[in-house]
């Protein structure tokens, strides 16, 4: 349905949790406890039951390529939609993102798992966090091995929004080594429509850097009264905190100063 190929499947080991209990009978009688089971999320506390049952199930790799958590798709209408693995000793989602096994130099942060995989249909490497909030953790190991960062988020409101909202994480941890870009997608869309190379490249041929984007963003916002000015250049004087690398600082002070001047210029 989503035009998932078979070969993303296998890449992914995309599998399906059968509507029975016959692989949490072969765990137990393998030496495993029912305790230990509830405990990394297989089974549902006080119910020999698994909790992905009926599901498609994606499993979570960590950075040394071993499984440490899933994700259960539903398939049809069931709620939730996806049942992920809870926190455990091996598996923390803000701690991890999926895909980071094949993480590299080039990258494109991406809010779920199919969006990872739809990517990966036009060979590019996506990363997932599993939410729309980018963690400090997910952060750190996003710009320990990525260069080249593009954010794609999906298009409407609540998507560039969520890119507004993980400002300050992003800016704490960027430095003069990383590229940091912004995908705009049209409104409604999200990476999932992005299912052919030429697709995706208009696209991403398009990709404006952070800073313009924060410029964009805050332009945006309504400046016709005193009170809503004040606002806008609170928030652009805010941003500039977020900024832990004392050169990029530098450089966004002049090019936030600039931009001040032109909205106070703009607005007498």
């Amino acid at each position: 349905q989503r035009g998932i190929s078979k070969n993303t499947i296998d890449y992914f080991q995309i599998g399906y949790c059968p509507n029975t209990n016959y692989h949490i009978k072969k765990l137990l009688e393998s030496g495993y406890t029912t305790d230990e089971l509830v405990e990394i999320g297989i089974i549902s506390i006080n119910v020999a039951m698994d909790r992905s049952r009926d599901r498609i199930i994606i499993p979570i790799f960590n950075i040394k390529n071993q499984v440490i958590g899933f994700s259960g798709r539903s398939i049809g209408d069931i709620l939730p939609k996806y049942l992920n693995s809870p926190d455990s000793i091996i598996f923390s989602k803000n701690h991890h993102l999926f895909n980071e096994n094949h993480i590299s130099q080039n990258i494109i942060i991406v809010e779920g798992y199919l969006d990872v995989m739809a990517l990966h249909e036009v060979n590019q490497i996506g990363l997932g966090v599993m939410c729309t909030s980018i963690s400090e953790e997910q952060c750190n190991l996003i710009f320990k091995y990525g260069r080249n960062i593009t954010i794609m988020f999906d298009g409407d409101k609540a998507g560039q929004d969520a890119i507004f909202k993980n400002l300050k994480v992003i800016l704490n941890n960027i430095n003069i080594y990383h590229k940091i870009y912004i995908c705009e997608l049209n409104n409604n869309l999200d990476p999932l429509d992005c299912y052919n190379q030429k697709i995706l490249h208009s696209i991403l041929d398009k990709k404006i850097s952070l800073l313009e984007w924060i410029k964009k963003y805050i332009n945006h916002l309504p400046s016709n009264t005193p009170e809503l000015l004040a606002n806008k250049l609170k928030i652009q004087d805010d941003i500039l905190l977020y900024i832990n690398n004392k050169y990029l600082q530098k450089a966004y002070i002049s090019y936030i100063k600039y931009t001040k001047k032109q909205y106070v210029k703009k607005n007498n």
